[in-house]
C-alpha cells in the first residue's frame, strides 16, 4: 500500500469532522430556505462550532502544511538523486 494512501486515525477523524461540519451548514441553509429560521440558524451554528476540529481549524491547517512540506522535500531529494546519477 503506498504511503500516500495510508491515513492516521487523527487525519481520518479530521476528515469525518469536516464532513459533519459541511453537512450541518448545508442542512441549515436548506432549512432556512424552507422557511424555518430557528432550526436553520441552529444547524448553521452547530456546524460552525465543529470548525475547530476540522481540517479548516488551526491544527488541521498546520498539519496540512507540514505534510505538504514533507512531500515537497521528498520530491526535491528524488530530483537531486537523479541528477547525481546522471
Amino acid at each position: 500500500m503506498p504511503a500516500s494512501r495510508s491515513h492516521s486515525p487523527w487525519r481520518r477523524t479530521r476528515y469525518w469532522t469536516t464532513l459533519a461540519c459541511v453537512s450541518a451548514v448545508l442542512a441549515g441553509l436548506l432549512t432556512l430556505a424552507a422557511g424555518h429560521p430557528l432550526h436553520g440558524w441552529l444547524m448553521i451554528l452547530g456546524g460552525l462550532m465543529l470548525v475547530k476540529g476540522t481540517v479548516f481549524g488551526r491544527r488541521g491547517r498546520r498539519h496540512l502544511r507540514e505534510h505538504e512540506a514533507a512531500m515537497q522535500q521528498t520530491a526535491a531529494s528524488a530530483g537531486r538523486k537523479w541528477r547525481k546519477a546522471a
